[in-house]
């Protein structure tokens, strides 16, 4: 747990996320009794991940082309 969330403050540096989806409602729980779950994205299916994805990458893109996110 602690690699993940190493993992999850250096992604957040370069404007990243973790998105998780399909898990086990034992691994769901435990994320909450943690409170993780609100420092990561879940998702119930690949397909609500992979469209929160493309969302994040088209803000991403435009906010680069206003110029109010440095490279």
């Amino acid at each position: 747990m602690g690699t993940l969330v190493d993992y999850k403050q250096e992604i957040d540096e370069l404007y990243g996320s973790i998105y998780v989806y399909n898990l086990s409602d034992c691994v769901k729980m435990f994320f909450d009794m943690i409170n993780f779950g609100s420092r990561i994205d879940i998702f119930e299916t690949e397909e609500e991940a992979l469209n929160k994805l493309h969302e994040r990458q088209l803000a991403l893109e435009k906010r680069l082309a206003l110029g109010s996110v440095e490279d």
